[in-house]
């Protein structure tokens, strides 16, 4: 996919209310994700990328790994001192089915809701 098409659709998606609202996430949480889409990246790369502070960075990763929205991968550091975490996100396949699941839900609270005013009638 062309980048210029990419990032046009993470923008439309990051101020969009449908994610924030059906998945609780944020326009950072939205562009980290789709940012990580078939990549691995640490917090320092994702901060410099976005120009946001690592600590935000650390936040939004934190809830998308308990959305499990993204996976975790340990690595050796380049100079050899130590390791570090990189973060990747779960396939599209996957991200789609979580949000098919959710509007699934609302869905059925919408029929519920309908067969209760039908109900109320009679």
């Amino acid at each position: 996919m062309n980048e210029n098409i990419k990032n046009k659709i993470i923008e439309e998606l990051k101020n969009d209310k449908i994610l924030k609202g059906l998945l609780g996430m944020s326009s950072s949480e939205i562009e980290i994700y789709f940012i990580l889409v078939g990549n691995y990246m640490c917090v320092e790369d994702i901060s410099e990328i976005l120009g946001i502070e690592k600590s935000s960075v650390y936040k939004c990763i934190k809830n998308l790994y308990r959305r499990k929205l993204v996976r975790r991968r340990k690595i050796q550091r380049v100079n050899g001192n130590g390791s570090k975490y990189v973060f990747s996100s779960v396939s599209l396949l996957k991200f789609k089915g979580i949000v098919k699941k959710r509007l699934d839900y609302w869905y059925g609270v919408i029929e519920c809701l309908d067969l209760e005013r039908k109900k109320d009638k009679l």
